[in-house]
């Protein structure tokens, strides 16, 4: 179970309300933050795409987002497990932290974490945040590459 998931729970904030307790989390993290191939290209016109570097990747998605905007093109799609996941908190940090606003400027949907190489493959979302294996068998299948890791 995500870690946020019984606090949710407990508070009624899904679909599940009932108390729950987990005396035991377990986790060493490794998520990341996988794009498009085609967002990845707009975001390496603007700076170099440094997994070690989130700042500097989040930066030039930040003109990306703008340059979108700016032509009057629809938000960019990012894709997050739960709405209360650590890597939806993780990846609004992130782009918070870039001065990209994730209530505003992007969209956030939910996908299951299977199919979230598919739906970046396909062009129904333009990146995700998740654990592993699936960044990797997006980067694998060449449906996209990762621009940050948790």
């Amino acid at each position: 179970m995500l870690a946020p998931m019984p606090i949710a729970f407990n508070l009624g904030l899904g679909p599940i309300s009932v108390p729950v307790v987990a005396p035991l989390a377990l986790g060493l993290g490794g998520n990341a933050v996988t794009v498009s191939n085609g967002l990845y290209e707009a975001i390496a016109r603007h700076g170099v795409i440094d997994l070690r570097k989130p700042a500097e990747t989040g930066a030039a998605l930040k003109l990306v987002v703008g340059e979108r905007a700016a032509k009057g093109e629809k938000p960019l799609v990012f894709a997050v497990v739960h709405p209360y996941s650590g890597h939806n908190y993780e990846m609004r940090y992130w782009l918070a932290a870039c001065g990209i606003d994730p209530d505003n400027d992007i969209e956030i949907v939910i996908v299951p974490p299977p199919l979230m190489p598919d739906a970046l493959r396909r062009g129904v979302i333009d990146g995700f945040c998740v654990g592993e294996p699936w960044n990797t068998v997006a980067v694998s299948s060449g449906a996209g590459h990762m621009a940050t890791v948790k």
